[in-house]
């Protein structure tokens, strides 16, 4: 497949999981304790997931053959478990983004996996996958020491039961994300 040629007959495509309604209640409750933090950009909880694979630009031709590619290589996948970890900030040494972050997973890894195979997208097989949300971003080191993170209890497990192919469309006012086509495990 042919990627990252951007023009009008593009589309920027990526694969993820999206959130239970259980972890998605507890991760909006989680920020509306952060909101009222000036210099974070939150990002809206329409656009939460977890990231499986960024594929890039695609030609918009080649979107079927994508999809076919994911199904058959997914096609074997169950569902299984992502346990909740922690709220954290990333990366530890000069943090700039919160997370919503998962245990590491072997079920979680092989799908991420089979899917970059699919896609044609390199993936380093030797570093475990975190499976994590981004929540928000920000600039200013100092927001760091600022931004309460211990809000980790009572968040459930999320059972992965599909994964989605999204076309992200850049805007001024942020990424929008629309669903083109889910692959149920």
């Amino acid at each position: 497949m042919e990627y990252n040629q951007v023009n009008n007959d593009t589309k920027r495509l990526f694969l993820g999981i999206p959130l239970s309604e259980k972890v998605l209640c507890h991760t909006v409750s989680f920020i509306a304790n952060q909101k009222e933090m000036q210099g974070i950009r939150w990002i809206p909880k329409e656009n939460f997931h977890v990231t499986a694979c960024f594929i890039g630009n695609v030609i918009t031709d080649q979107t079927d053959n994508l999809i076919q590619m994911t199904k058959n290589a997914i096609s074997h996948c169950d569902q299984f478990c992502l346990i909740f970890r922690k709220f954290c900030l990333m990366p530890e040494k000069r943090p700039y983004m919160v997370w919503a972050q998962f245990d590491i997973n072997e079920n979680f890894n092989k799908l991420v996996a089979d899917i970059h195979k699919a896609a044609g997208v390199k993936f380093n097989k030797n570093k475990p996958s975190i499976p994590h949300v981004t929540l928000a971003r920000f600039k200013d080191p100092g927001l760091s020491k600022k931004i309460t993170t211990d809000l980790n209890k009572n968040i459930p497990d999320m059972i992965v039961k599909e994964v989605v192919l999204y076309e992200s469309v850049l805007k001024p006012t942020g990424a929008e994300y629309k669903k083109l086509f889910r692959f149920r495990l």
